[in-house]
């Protein structure tokens, strides 16, 4: 039994068990068996250290016994928390989260801190204490911000509108957080344990932080998968809090503590800040989503900064008083002293004076030392309240002048403004011409917005692009709207940037005070409500705030939120639409994504693409889309239907991975396709974005036989460079163009200029979105190889797209005007 083990047992079988998994880990483990052991290896280290603690316990003083217990039961309590996930996990074969075992997980942590507490402590100078509480809130202040950054803004977005499993997901980077507390002190203090089991017991929960960090930064990116080596990292973190209670035992671990104020901890708030430093300009050289949060965190940490710096101008303050005292003792015992040996010579008249000129030299520098601190803590200061990029006020200066000015306008009255800015087109600007281009552009912008706007108003940068206004003391709304249509003007005057002149645009909404809020938070938020619905709208426009666009953003929210378990309730369908060559064949079809939601019903994929791009979610269903569309050609071919070719859209989150390649292979080969069948359709947008890398990727599809076609082509960045550079086999007629045939002048010209020059490439034309006989016929009689569009077929299930491939089997040539058009035509 686990429980009678004698101590002197313990530590081999501690080892065996770290051991033991480390291996596993290492070692191919396929199949049910390998996601037994993989949930069960972790189980002998907790409670082969959950008896040692225990053990431990037998012996010290009444708080050293209580902690002691309670680390063992914090054990003990882990190791059931794992019996039960595997029970529910491979037993019962339901999902353990949330469930009791996430208690049993967390009374870990809980446990510990009662432990910890029950420690005794060693006392230390007041002015040392609170230096050291500075610097360990500066380190796990950088921690909280990598926390957030990587683990809890995720979370929130993962589990939005579900606050039990959202609450429970929180709980464990809040609890590791404290453990990682717990463990500085104990690396910095002792905490009142002796210096080597203090240091394995902070090593080990710092291992069990750095294990449960890994697998929640891997889940929540889908990239955790069972049977990890990290996973062995518990088993580590178990075996070194046990080795700590082991050592406790042993009589020579009683002399000698952890000295407060080791060497190595005075760089830790430097590096603390350093790394935080970093972490701020990876999301804004990123355009992070979360950057606004990182960039709070390190506005907070600059303060604490501060606050340290403030300290160490008190102490140096006490030093001088005390250096001056010294020194005014110093001289009059000399004097005194100098007028008893006077008969002795002038000797001690020239000491004397040397001493009174040390003294003089000594107090200067401590004054010249106190003002260089007096500067250093002013320029923090400012750090703290300004974008280091344009130097314009940041979120947090911005959010004070803006809660003065509510204050004031609700106390005397007057009309406030609030616009808030976001750049049009700017990641384009920085995929083309690099981040220091758009870091020219930006610091462009933000002087001519402080150009527009009076001295008295506050121009601020949020992050990223994106710039808010304030405008105190405003007469009247047509002032505003004045002031929105002269920032427009000054936006899109042309800036220099890598020696190119750069065009950008704006969207900007606005919210107004008392009218749309009175608190900055409401009037913040109602300004973004109000720029996101210019950007709906065209974008490079002003909207004001109205109450309707809440309903907007509501239904956006919604959206995202069914969106999200869309895929696993297995609500998305695929669609065919026909495309058919210049003698009126059926040659293959383009695979439409549908969605019908049991709350939301049927939503348009024009609504909700955007939305899962935007969200993070295009990917896998993008993977979905190549799975189904491939697997029901196959079933046709199965059939012993004629092969056709199917198209298929490509995302570029989706392109952009690094396996995508291969995935397609995998795809392909798990169905039994041939790749001369699939079609691959990219954007211009994605194309030109990294020409480089999507050469290399077209080359391998192409050399595997997928043929590769450029969708909406002339809509967006169309040039001439990619089309030479990269292997595309099509050109897709933006139907913009198509449907503008027989109505706007020029627009048979422009088709025809499109398609000779596909043919000097030797490329072929699809004329997408054909509608009317007239278009059918200008395309044709213009070369146009292939048409799409609702003349000649809708998209249409699975089982409608198979009777046109039986029909096709029975008529080899079939005329544009087929029974299959004709029923479309009837549909319509």
């Amino acid at each position: 039994m686990v429980a009678s083990a004698r101590p002197s047992r313990l530590g081999p079988a501690l080892a065996a068990a770290v051991a033991v998994h480390m291996l596993f880990e290492l070692l191919p483990h396929p199949g049910e068996i390998g996601l037994w052991l993989a949930d069960l290896l972790s189980i002998p280290a907790y409670l082969l250290a959950g008896v040692a603690c225990l053990h431990t316990a037998r012996q010290g003083t009444v708080e050293l016994r209580i902690a002691w217990r309670a680390f063992g039961v914090g054990l003990l309590a882990y190791a059931g928390g794992n019996m039960l996930w595997t029970y529910l996990e491979l037993v019962r074969h339901v999902q353990p989260f949330p469930s009791v075992a996430d208690l049993l997980y967390l009374s870990l942590p809980v446990a510990f801190m009662a432990g910890f507490l029950k420690l005794p402590r060693r006392g230390a100078a007041r002015l040392w204490g609170l230096t050291l509480g500075l610097d360990m809130a500066l380190v796990l202040g950088c921690a909280a911000l990598y926390f957030w950054h990587f683990l809890g803004s995720v979370t929130l977005r993962i589990y939005a509108g579900q606050p039990l499993e959202g609450t429970v997901a929180l709980a464990y980077p809040a609890l590791d957080l404290a453990l990682l507390a717990m463990a500085l002190v104990l690396a910095v203090q002792g905490g009142g344990l002796p210096r080597r089991p203090g240091l394995l017991l902070a090593l080990g929960m710092v291992s069990q932080v750095v294990a449960d960090s890994v697998f929640a930064f891997l889940t929540a990116r889908d990239a955790y998968a069972s049977a990890a080596f990290t996973d062995s990292f518990w088993s580590l973190a178990a075996a070194l809090i046990g080795a700590a209670a082991l050592e406790a035992r042993h009589p020579s671990a009683q002399e000698g503590g952890v000295p407060p104020g080791t060497r190595w901890w005075t760089l830790a708030p430097f590096l603390a800040v350093i790394s935080t430093t970093g972490l701020q300009l990876f999301t804004l050289a990123g355009q992070e989503t979360g950057s606004t949060a990182v960039l709070l965190g390190g506005g907070l940490l600059t303060l604490l900064v501060v606050a340290r710096q403030a300290l160490s101008v008190q102490e140096n303050a006490r030093l001088a008083a005390a250096l001056r005292d010294s020194s005014e003792k110093l001289e009059l015992r000399v004097a005194q002293r100098t007028q008893e040996l006077s008969v002795k010579g002038h000797a001690l008249d020239r000491a004397n004076e040397d001493l009174r000129a040390l003294s003089r030299e000594l107090e200067a520098k401590v004054i010249q030392r106190t003002a260089a601190l007096a500067a250093s803590h002013a320029q923090l200061s400012h750090q703290a309240q300004h974008d280091a990029l344009t130097g314009l006020p940041n979120r947090v200066l911005f959010e004070d002048r803006l809660a003065q000015a509510t204050h004031h306008a609700a106390r005397y009255g007057g009309l406030l403004a609030v616009i808030f800015i976001d750049l049009d087109g700017f990641k384009y600007v920085n995929d083309t011409l690099g981040h220091l281009a758009g870091d020219d552009v930006l610091r462009e912008v933000g002087r001519r917005l402080t150009d527009v706007v009076r001295a008295a108003d506050t121009v601020a940068r949020l992050g990223g692009d994106e710039f808010v206004i304030l405008l105190t003391e405003v007469g009247q709304v047509a002032d505003v709207r004045m002031v929105t249509h002269r920032l427009l003007d000054q936006i899109t005057v042309p800036i220099l940037a890598a020696g190119q002149d750069v065009r950008i645009t704006a969207s900007m909404g606005v919210s107004l005070s008392p009218a749309d809020g009175d608190t900055p938070h409401t009037l913040l938020m109602n300004a973004d409500v109000a720029m996101y619905d210019a950007k709906q709208q065209g974008k490079n426009a002003v909207r004001f705030y109205a109450p309707s666009m809440n309903a907007a953003a509501q239904r956006r929210s919604n959206v995202e939120r069914r969106l999200r378990g869309a895929l696993a309730r297995h609500e998305f369908t695929l669609h065919y639409q026909p495309q058919h060559d210049a003698r009126g064949t059926l040659r293959g079809f383009e695979a439409l994504l549908r969605w019908t939601d049991p709350d939301l019903g049927t939503v348009s994929p024009a609504e909700f693409i955007p939305i899962a791009e935007h969200a993070g979610l295009i990917v896998p269903i993008g993977a979905w889309v190549l799975d189904e569309a491939l697997r029901q050609l196959a079933e046709w071919q199965g059939e012993g239907l004629p092969p056709v070719r199917m198209a298929i859209n490509v995302s570029p989150a989706q392109f952009a991975r690094e396996e995508f390649v291969t995935s397609v292979v995998d795809t392909l080969a798990r169905h039994g396709l041939n790749a001369q069948w699939l079609e691959l359709e990219l954007t211009e947008q994605l194309v030109v974005q990294d020409i480089q890398a999507t050469a290399a990727k077209m080359a391998a599809l192409s050399a595997l036989g997928v043929r590769v076609a450029i969708d909406d082509f002339g809509a967006g960045h169309s040039a001439l460079i990619y089309l030479m550079r990269l292997p595309v086999t099509m050109l897709k007629i933006d139907r913009a163009f198509i449907h503008d045939l027989g109505r706007v002048e020029g627009a048979t010209r422009i088709v025809g200029a499109i398609t000779a020059l596909a043919h000097a490439l030797g490329l072929e034309v699809v004329a997408e979105g054909v509608e009317t006989e007239r278009q059918l016929q200008e395309v044709r009689a213009l070369g146009c190889e292939f048409t799409q569009g609702y003349l000649l077929g809708r998209p249409r299930p699975a089982a409608q797209a198979r009777a046109s491939l039986a029909d096709l089997a029975q008529h080899h040539r079939r005329p544009v005007v087929s029974p299959d058009m004709a029923l479309d035509r009837a549909h319509r």
